[in-house]
């Protein structure tokens, strides 16, 4: 009796482990399956909603908030697209939404400008054909993205931080490329979440994430993850292809990578920023300040 009760337990035990083991294999696949259907639901709704164009007619201010700047004179809401024909500006005061923002929608370079109030959409676009140019500078306020930022989709991409702060669930890289500048404020990454059209070295060997001069910038590239664990990025090598493109300007010379951008963790997120210059003239001053105090009580 006691053996068969052993038998039936070893048996049970062995089914759990191997239901364990099953959850254990499944779970990443799960995960990734999760965020995949997040996406797509999300760039679904940016692909459904209707479209507002901004066009802005000639001597008109050109900022968010104006409805004479929108085609039908219809400001986007949540469930809109907006897309930006021609230069605009968020400031102070306006707390601009949409369902997706597409900058760089028409032929030429088109500029979202901010430098205070909020942005909050779905989806973030730059550069939606060959020779459609979409570039933002921020210098203050700030801007959430709760999917995908894609960058450099079919023409080079510039993303200008100054200030203020920029959050987004994704990146994807385009197949152009993308120069994105933080010299102060700061760009976070919420998930483990990068891709790039057709995955080849190449389109991230377009990109760069520079910090300025390394003397003067304050500016952080945040993600909120462990870089580093291979398990935690759709690529495996993107970590270390980002992390190459880094770069900050030493004395007038660009410095990539370990040169010239240093990464440390701070509470489960991994921070990037420039190395800061020594400060050789102050390290000088005090070594010479002590040496005269030396003399000055051994000569009296």
């Amino acid at each position: 009796m006691l053996r068969c009760i052993s038998t039936v337990s070893m048996v049970l035990t062995k089914q759990h482990l191997s239901r364990n083991k099953m959850k254990t294999k499944l779970f990443p696949g799960i995960v990734w399956i999760s965020r995949l259907i997040a996406l797509l639901i999300i760039s679904s709704l940016a692909l459904n909603a209707a479209d507002r164009w901004w066009e802005t007619p000639a001597n008109i201010n050109d900022t968010w908030d104006t409805s004479a700047g929108w085609r039908d004179s219809l400001i986007p809401t949540s469930a809109d697209n907006a897309r930006i024909t021609q230069n605009i500006t968020v400031t102070s005061g306006i707390d601009a939404v949409a369902a997706g923002v597409f900058i760089g929608y028409s032929t030429g370079t088109h500029r979202l400008t901010m430098d205070g109030g909020s942005l909050t959409t779905n989806y973030m676009q730059f550069g939606h054909n060959w020779d459609f140019v979409g570039e933002l500078y921020l210098s203050g306020g700030q801007i959430d993205v709760s999917g995908n930022l894609r960058l450099g989709f079919r023409h080079v991409s510039v993303i200008d931080i100054s200030g203020g702060s920029m959050a987004v669930d994704s990146i994807y890289f385009g197949a152009t490329g993308s120069d994105i500048n933080i010299t102060n404020g700061s760009l976070t990454l919420r998930e483990a979440n990068l891709t790039a059209e057709h995955w080849t070295s190449s389109q991230i060997a377009k990109t760069t994430i520079s910090f300025g001069d390394s003397a003067t910038s304050s500016g952080q590239f945040i993600a909120e993850f462990d870089w580093w664990d291979p398990t935690n990025l759709d690529q495996t090598v993107v970590a270390d292809q980002i992390f190459n493109r880094m770069k900050s300007v030493v004395d007038g010379v660009d410095q990539f990578g370990a040169n010239g951008v240093r990464w440390y963790y701070d509470n489960g997120n991994t921070v990037f920023e420039a190395i800061p210059e020594p400060q050789t003239t102050a390290f000088i001053v005090g070594i010479l300040s002590i040496v005269f105090v030396t003399l000055r009580k051994r000569l009296r």
